[in-house]
């Protein structure tokens, strides 16, 4: 077999391969639901995790006194990530045509985490979802003291409660992987998720 033959089925094979993982990520959400979670906070914000086969689900739950049509063009905007949620140190869309974003997290005392995902956008009646999962572009390399997060992967949904208020539900994966340190995990899942939502509600008031 030529060696062009060669790189090119094995592409292709690398191919089938993430979007089968990919599709078993997005079995792998966890539903709308809130039963059966471990409770982390439950004020203002709610926060929980769960467990699904070996990956540890988060999620963070609060509703915001805006309509969905003001939420989503925050939400869709991965170019402005960086700008709104301050954990999130760069955040860029590196293929347009096909949903594919690079994001770097930075993680005081930790290694920063960065990811690089496909996401897709859709409506489940009456909510409408930002869905994402971890592929493998070889135009962006791993980087030197950054973990790659490689099964990354979460959900905006965004439910109306009324035409002025909306119920949004984040789930993420909160595997970090490296030296984070496992008796930390659950502090950290929650500061997350209490932050993001802060910030998504601070950048509506403005």
């Amino acid at each position: 077999m030529k060696p062009l033959l060669i790189k090119n089925f094995f592409y292709n094979l690398l191919i089938v391969f993430f979007l089968n993982t990919i599709l078993c990520m997005d079995s792998l959400i966890p539903d709308k639901n809130k039963s059966n979670w471990e409770i982390l906070k439950d004020e203002n914000i709610w926060v929980g995790y769960k467990y699904n086969d070996d990956l540890p689900w988060v999620r963070s739950v609060t509703e915001l006194p805006y309509s969905i049509d003001k939420i989503t063009p925050i939400i869709g905007d991965f170019e402005i990530y960086s700008n709104i949620f301050l954990r999130i140190i760069e955040s860029k869309v590196i293929d347009s045509d096909n949903n594919i974003v690079y994001l770097k997290i930075d993680m005081p005392i930790f290694n920063d985490r960065d990811y690089i995902v496909k996401y897709k956008s859709f409506e489940d009646n009456n909510d409408v979802i930002f869905e994402w999962y971890s592929i493998i572009d070889e135009e962006v390399p791993e980087y030197d003291n950054i973990i790659r997060l490689k099964r990354a992967a979460g959900q905006w949904r965004l439910t109306p409660k009324s035409t002025d208020v909306t119920l949004i539900s984040y789930t993420w994966n909160g595997e970090l992987l490296g030296n984070f340190p496992n008796f930390y995990l659950t502090t950290a899942w929650e500061k997350q998720g209490t932050e993001i939502l802060e910030w998504l509600s601070e950048a509506l008031s403005k």
